[in-house]
């Protein structure tokens, strides 16, 4: 986990959208009740254009309220899209 936390952590900032999204899907699957890293997987899902990928991540903390999502700010994004 913690390797996988360098690899988003260096894809951010290099800016390189493909390679963050798999490994957020990865972290997801390895972690799938984080709701930050669902929080941060919609945000890259948003950058790329996956707006379906985006809501079902907003949808999921939701329903679940997971520690450290603030939910104002889900709400508005879903409202958005």
């Amino acid at each position: 986990e913690r390797m996988l936390r360098n690899l988003i952590n260096s894809s951010l900032q290099r800016r390189t959208e493909e390679r963050l999204v798999r490994y957020q899907e990865l972290m997801v699957a390895l972690v799938p009740e984080s709701g930050v890293d669902r929080w941060r997987r919609a945000m890259v899902r948003l950058q790329i254009g996956n707006k379906v990928g985006a809501r079902e991540d907003l949808q999921w903390l939701l329903e679940n309220n997971p520690a450290g999502v603030n939910l104002r700010e889900v709400r508005e994004l879903l409202r958005d899209l």
